[in-house]
């Protein structure tokens, strides 16, 4: 195999960093742990939810620890509306980003990105400005227009609360989160992004993970970061040996994605995965590998950001786009699933192994794709089989193959069988045959 590239999606070289051992009577290094309580603190918008044009201030929670961990610094902030243009006023309801760039006292430039709601104006058209609470009130504000029905909310068993109660409870429930939601404005991150999605979702659309308002949220930065340069993807990419004999032959291309211990920065901790591991150990692999490095920051595979990476590595080597395949295993396993789901038409086969699985009601877009399952008969999430029995029972045709003596390492026994390479490479892609819905 040709030596492997690290590279971003521009095609700049990426740095790779070498960790050493661990000695445990080595000092923390001061400048990392004070980089890391930086990382933590909490920088908030007053308020998140807005009314009017006029965009809110943000600033970190306490501003005299910061000071401390960088130095004096200023912030800036360019704000986005939803069409990823550069605004300086809120003309509009709905979703907003801002953008936020922290400069230490040295010149280092930190950046922060929060979404932000504009609420719609009132019927009224009067607009009042937004006063933070002073306190909260003991109970929330009452429901006195009548009681509220049974709330379909499930609590964690943890808890210790009878399911039965809290059915019953939905006054009590409604009243919480409508509370909830209007004290979030000033500090909860996550409500602007619940409104936004809300916001932008048409009726009919479905109640899975790919229209959720987190999805939406996730899917509308990543295509702001592409234009302003921030959504990078490091990852590996390794050519076949025979790659550079024939200029005008195109390649298989098979993309992998690695288990939630490699997510982070490190993007040596990809090298030691199945499949980077047996191509530097001389694999002799007949297609081009990619194997990208997920964020530390989150917590599945972001198909619009692996959509990407494999636009752009197949505008910059000879990729044959009707065999383009991938596979996972176990976050990766789910990752397989969702990138197919969010993009049908760009797989000729996919080979998800072990991992939970995204929304059932979503397989029909993956009729047509070629699927092969892995699963250990012992492993605690058994949950693959509903996707593969979703799958069957609309028509597609999924393989699925279980370990009897195996639990979530179902992956070792996979990548070392010739048969599930020869699989991998056998299929082209083919067109859905459903209108595309």
């Amino acid at each position: 195999m040709a030596q492997p590239e690290s590279t971003d999606e521009s095609g700049a070289p990426e740095p790779v960093r070498v960790t050493g051992g661990y000695d445990r009577f080595q000092l923390p290094d001061a400048d990392e742990e004070r980089l890391k309580a930086f990382q933590a603190a909490e920088l908030h918008f007053a308020p998140y939810v807005f009314p009017g044009t006029r965009f809110p201030d943000c600033d970190f929670e306490q501003p005299s620890l910061v000071e401390g961990l960088i130095g004096r610094y200023t912030i800036r902030t360019t704000f986005y509306d939803v069409d990823y243009q550069p605004v300086t006023s809120a003309e509009r309801a709905g979703r907003y980003g801002a953008v936020v760039e922290i400069e230490a006292a040295d010149g280092r430039i930190f950046k922060r990105f929060r979404t932000l709601f504009r609420r719609p104006d009132p019927p009224d058209g009067r607009i009042f400005k937004p006063v933070r609470p002073l306190g909260r009130a003991s109970y929330p504000e009452p429901v006195w227009y009548g009681r509220k029905g049974p709330f379909p909310v499930e609590f964690p068993p943890a808890l210790g609360i009878d399911p039965e109660v809290v059915r019953e409870q939905g006054t009590t429930l409604f009243e919480y989160i409508r509370g909830r939601l209007r004290d979030g404005f000033w500090d909860d991150p996550w409500t602007p992004i619940l409104l936004a999605g809300l916001y932008e979702t048409p009726p009919g659309s479905g109640d899975t993970f790919r229209n959720s308002a987190w999805a939406r949220d996730r899917r509308w930065w990543f295509g702001l970061k592409q234009r302003i340069g921030e959504a990078r993807t490091p990852h590996l990419l390794y050519l076949p040996r025979d790659y550079d004999q024939d200029p005008e032959q195109r390649w298989p291309l098979v993309l992998f994605l690695h288990g939630s211990g490699e997510c982070g920065d490190d993007l040596e901790r990809v090298r030691q995965s199945p499949l980077p591991k047996r191509t530097e150990e001389s694999q002799p692999f007949p297609f081009i590998l990619v194997a990208p490095l997920c964020p530390g920051d989150e917590w599945f595979w972001p198909p619009a950001m692996l959509n990407a990476l494999l636009d752009d590595v197949t505008a910059r080597y000879r990729v044959d786009p009707d065999r383009v395949s991938v596979t996972g295993l176990s976050m990766g396993g789910r990752g397989t699933w969702d990138v197919a789901i969010e993009y049908p038409d760009r797989f000729a086969a996919i080979a998800p192994i072990c991992g939970s699985i995204p929304a059932v009601e979503d397989v029909s877009r993956i009729r047509h794709v070629p699927v092969w399952a892995f699963l250990g008969a012992n492993d605690y999430d058994q949950s693959i089989r509903q996707m593969v029995e979703a799958l069957q029972a609309i028509g597609g045709n999924p393989q699925l193959t279980v370990y009897p003596e195996a639990g979530h390492d179902a992956w070792t026994l996979t990548y070392a069988d010739p048969a599930f390479y020869e699989w991998l490479l056998s299929h082209r892609r083919t067109p859905r045959h459903d209108g595309g819905k």
